[in-house]
């Protein structure tokens, strides 16, 4: 056999090699959850595929030579060889590669959620709670067989909020996913006690049909042993994934919660499980289309698998705001209400998933009040738990009486969308925005939208003598301070610009940094700004600056042995002071120098170092 034949047969083991890796390579993608975020996944497959191919072709090389030097060469029987020695390889480490792998069992090709029922022991006379920093959960845990150890785990929710009595004892209701059919299972339920108790799950690797319906009470215990004190029980079943999992009653509403899995959430450093969820809604039990009529009098369009957002409002009856998605569009947004003994639907906008209504308001401590997001996939029980006037889209919902007042778009300016409104008329007919019109460098501008006539105009903003350092530092106060209501001869409020008002001072903004140090802040500022500060801090504090060079970023000024920076950024406008460690001192020191530096800016003398 020749060295070109053994070359070529080489070469055919090598393209078997990087195809039989690169199938692996491909399955391993999912069966170990490998991001597809910038191309990982697809590196993978190639890197994999790549190194089949060299480890083929070297194989196929060797087994070419050793069959030339037998008793029987031959260019069929070498490769032959070399091509069975890689798919056995590759049977081999696709075997293995599975057998390691968290793979989710599947009923009919759909995964499976472990739906759970907690019950507490008949001591418990009062509704359980989560007694933790964190919301209560339900653990997953898989164990090897003949192994103590968990390997792998997975969390879900446990509904304390959910918690009902059945036979005079309290139940809670939970879930969680079923991540793998490796190992047995081991089942925790975790409300913030110091004790979590843990369960053995006999459920199988591959769950059946059986499966489906309730388990007994876990765990049994033989006639006559003793049931520790305190001990939990529990029962399960699996349900696929998209299928209901919770039913929520709101009035004459039922709202039905189908879940695709589970998530952890970070908020104000609590944890909570977010899910990828869909509703259906049901009114008096009928499912509700979005004509304002059920399917019995009319079959509708916009199916109610399509609804993946639904919020609570307040108001002496219940009402509903619904998004329901578009396979064409970003879906829209749809009030429900009840009226008289039938179902209303109003259209109110057109809009993306998550566009949460801003609250229109002239009370700057509502204004500046902080909502905590709501949890995704659950109804939203808090972004309109304060009754009262709400911008969605091109629309205002008002959530005191449930009712929805649509207005059209003004194409000659456009609102800047990290401003929320600014402030109400006090007949509650106009809204006001900060905005610009579509010019290259355009200036401020505020536009008012009377949604009642539903009109707009616009008051120009002069930024010299309305001062702001940035746009966070615009509010309802703000927008006070120089302009006012004016009631005309029809009864409308109308917005106008105040004939007299002092300007306000400058001011800086003082934060402290994760890593303790202390920041003070000058928007807007100059380089002519940064020279007349650091004079300031020669002056007042018997500052030596440091040497530096010409043009500089920061510039180093010793103060009574402590060192802070001046800096200044020519690219994003801000003159700012900051500590170089750290230390009590220095905080104390910079915060000395914000306070009298403010001080110093409310008299005006620093007014032209500051650009507009």
């Amino acid at each position: 056999m020749s060295w070109p034949a053994s070359i070529f047969s080489a070469l055919l083991t090598a393209l078997l090699g990087m195809f039989v890796s690169g199938t692996i390579a491909a399955m391993a993608v999912d069966w170990y959850r490998i991001p597809s975020r910038e191309g990982a996944s697809g590196y993978f497959v190639i890197s994999l595929g790549l190194m089949g191919f060299m480890a083929g072709l070297i194989l196929g090389l060797i087994v070419a030579r050793v069959v030339a030097g037998g008793t029987h060469p031959g260019f069929l029987r070498a490769t032959g060889i070399s091509m069975a020695l890689v798919g056995g390889i590759g049977l081999l480490s696709g075997g293995v590669t599975r057998a390691l792998a968290d793979v989710p069992p599947t009923l009919d090709g759909d995964p499976l959620l472990l739906m759970v029922e907690v019950r507490w022991p008949a001591g418990q006379t009062t509704a359980p709670v989560a007694l933790g920093d964190d919301a209560a959960s339900l653990g997953l845990h898989s164990i090897p067989h003949f192994s103590h150890t968990v390997r792998a785990s997975e969390s879900g929710p446990l509904w304390m909020e959910d918690a009902h009595l059945v036979d005079g004892r309290w139940v809670v209701p939970g879930a969680v996913d079923v991540f793998t059919s490796r190992g047995t299972r081991m089942l925790t339920v975790n409300t913030g006690d110091k004790n979590t108790q843990g369960f053995q799950v006999p459920l199988a690797a591959f769950p059946r049909r059986k499966d489906l319906a309730w388990s007994d009470w876990l765990p049994n215990f033989r006639p006559g042993v003793t049931v520790p004190p305190g001990l939990l029980s529990f029962r399960y079943r699996v349900q696929k994934v998209g299928q209901p999992i919770r039913t929520d009653t709101l009035g004459p509403f039922e709202v039905v919660t189908s879940s695709f899995g589970f998530h952890q959430v970070q908020q104000e450093k609590r944890t909570y499980y977010a899910s990828a969820s869909t509703f259906g809604i049901r009114y008096r039990g009928q499912p509700l289309g979005f004509d304002g009529t059920t399917p019995g009098q009319r079959d509708t369009t916009e199916g109610l698998d399509r609804v993946d957002e639904v919020s609570l409002l307040p108001g002496p009856r219940p009402a509903l705001l619904l998004h329901v998605d578009s396979p064409t569009s970003s879906g829209s947004y749809y009030l429900v209400t009840e009226e008289g003994e039938r179902v209303r639907i109003d259209s109110v906008a057109s809009g993306s998933r998550g566009m949460t209504g801003r609250l229109l308001t002239s009370d700057t401590a509502l204004f500046r009040a902080v909502t905590p997001d709501a949890i995704s996939g659950w109804i939203d029980r808090t972004s309109y738990a304060r009754p009262g006037l709400y911008r969605i889209g091109l629309a205002v919902l008002d959530t005191r009486v449930a009712s929805v007042r649509r207005f059209k778009a003004d194409s000659s300016a456009y609102g800047i969308p990290a401003v929320p409104p600014l402030g109400l008329s006090p007949d509650e007919r106009s809204f006001v925005v900060f905005g610009h019109e579509p010019d290259t460098a355009p200036p401020p501008l505020l536009i008012v939208t009377d949604v009642v006539a539903d009109s707009t105009y616009k008051l120009p903003v002069d930024t010299i003598r309305m001062r702001y350092a940035k746009f966070e530092s615009l509010d309802p106060a703000w927008l006070d301070h120089h302009f006012e209501w004016r009631r005309g001869a029809d009864g409308v409020d109308r917005l106008a610009e105040r004939p007299h008002f002092t300007p306000l001072p400058w001011r800086g903004e003082l934060t402290v940094e994760g890593d303790g140090h202390r920041t003070y802040r000058l928007e807007k500022g100059t380089e002519g700004l940064r020279a007349g500060l650091i004079a300031f801090l020669v002056k007042e504090f018997n500052a030596v600056p440091q040497p530096a060079d010409s043009g500089a970023y920061k510039v180093p000024v010793t103060i009574q042995g402590r060192t802070v920076e001046v800096a200044f950024s020519s690219e994003f406008g801000y003159v700012a002071v900051t500590t170089t460690e750290g230390t009590a001192e220095d905080a104390t020191l910079v915060e000395t120098i914000a306070r009298r530096f403010d001080a110093a800016l409310a008299t005006g003398k620093y007014d032209d170092l500051i650009g507009q």
